[in-house]
């Protein structure tokens, strides 16, 4: 007997992600605030480091960019979720672009992440791995073999 488990990129469950990204929740002299879907600080900060984030201190980011250098803060929403204010020189268009490219890595991220703890925690229940395959879709299908 064999089960069979697929780890699905996290951009593709979340598929409303990009229009709610398109419309601001706010903007005002201080910056440009939307919200996102990331949750996990810690692997939040995997995130913008994976990006090429610098000068982190205190919650806030400054991603060394070429064009512009703005400063990236992340405050917890209500909802749990983390919500983005960008300050310095830069267009709405620019943050739009910046916060798909953040879920898009995040999503990489958290895929990575539970596919670790899968592997280690099937391993860790004497599970063998039978075969290992990666979508066009870029899920990974785990397919484990239960001795029983």
């Amino acid at each position: 007997m064999s089960i069979i488990i697929s780890v699905i990129p996290f951009v593709i469950l979340s598929t409303t992600v990009g229009s709610a990204l398109a419309t601001p929740t706010d903007t005002d002299n201080e910056g440009v605030i939307r919200p996102t879907n990331i949750r996990n600080q810690a692997l939040l900060e995997k995130t913008l480091a994976n990006l090429g984030a610098g000068n982190v201190s205190r919650g806030t980011y400054q991603l060394d960019t070429p064009r512009f250098s703005p400063t990236i803060s992340f405050f917890k929403a209500d909802n749990g979720t983390f919500s983005i204010n960008v300050t310095g020189l830069v267009t709405d268009d620019e943050v739009d672009r910046f916060v798909l490219q953040l879920t898009e890595e995040y999503g990489r991220v958290v895929q990575d992440y539970v596919y670790t703890q899968l592997k280690e925690k099937a391993e860790e229940k004497g599970l063998v791995l039978a075969q290992e395959a990666v979508q066009q879709d870029q899920s990974i299908v785990l397919t484990y073999q239960i001795n029983s």
